[in-house]
């Protein structure tokens, strides 16, 4: 007949008895067998609603507003996020003043030719359109900007 051992559990160490007693093996599996579980549940439970209902499924549902039927997400901007909106178009706004004043009228010399009878023809000159049609899209752009950076005032002043 064989000699039985009595079985005798390990027992924690007394500077670790804050935690509690030691977990088996079988403790342990069995634990993280739940928590896989859980993890699989909680994975075919997104991938479920995101196959279902489509867009409505997103990560920060709740910034989310309808506009013409469509789904878009609102941005709240921060206060240091204004701050650095402002000083861009602060500094935009002075690049475009600048690049307007390049394109002021400058005073053309009015040119005279003298035809053969002696009398004195002005001549036209002919302007370039194009510098125009340049300088009123940077006008646009300007009122443009002049009109976010008062939004952007709006914002930081009302919160």
């Amino acid at each position: 007949m064989a000699f039985k051992r009595n079985y005798y559990e390990r027992k924690q160490v007394k500077h670790r008895a804050k935690y509690g007693r030691l977990e088996k093996r079988s403790e342990l599996i069995s634990r993280l067998k739940k928590i896989k579980e859980n993890k699989k549940i909680i994975n075919d439970a997104k991938n479920e609603i995101e196959n279902v209902t489509g867009k409505e499924y997103f990560f920060k549902y709740n910034s989310l507003t309808t506009i013409n039927g469509k789904l878009s997400t609102v941005e709240y901007d921060t206060q240091d996020e204004l701050t650095k909106k402002k000083i861009f178009v602060d500094e935009e706004i002075m690049r475009i003043k600048k690049k307007l004043l390049t394109f002021q009228d400058v005073p053309q010399n009015k040119k005279y030719i003298f035809d053969e009878d002696g009398n004195k023809v002005e001549v036209k000159r002919i302007t370039d359109t194009s510098v125009n049609e340049e300088h009123n899209e940077y006008k646009k752009y300007l009122k443009q900007l002049i009109e976010t950076k008062k939004e952007i005032n709006n914002k930081i002043y009302s919160s």
